[in-house]
């Protein structure tokens, strides 16, 4: 297993940037690589629909005032075993997003693989 972890501060507050950012079902709102995304009707599974036409499945694993964990149940990335947090805390500045995920390369070398997923991340981070 290896671990992809991107974070960036902001200047909102944690509640401010997580009505932002925050929903299980609004990834497409602030993601740029995200075209849609649609939650199943008990709200444990989303698909995302990426602008390449692509779709990954996601399960809910947990979650809290600010922070989700999920898992890949179907992507087209090179990964298995995906499981992944991302969460906004209080910092000094008003918040630090926090992304990290731990998951194991699949046809391609673990440097290649964090390299790719910090890159979603950073995509993330950086238009929000």
């Amino acid at each position: 297993m290896v671990t992809a972890r991107r974070s960036k501060r902001f200047t909102q507050s944690p509640t401010e940037l997580w009505k932002r950012m925050g929903g299980w079902g609004t990834i497409h709102d602030w993601h740029p690589a995200v075209a849609s995304t649609e939650v199943s009707a008990d709200g444990s599974l989303r698909t995302l629909t990426l602008a390449d036409g692509a779709t990954l499945v996601e399960r809910l694993m947990g979650q809290d005032e600010h922070s989700y964990s999920y898992a890949f149940v179907e992507a087209p990335l090179p990964v298995k075993d995906y499981r992944a947090t991302i969460r906004v805390r209080p910092d000094e500045a008003g918040s630090m997003v926090e992304w990290e995920g731990t998951f194991s390369a699949a046809g391609i070398s673990d440097p290649e693989a964090v390299a790719l997923i910090e890159g979603i991340y950073q995509a993330g981070l950086d238009a929000l």
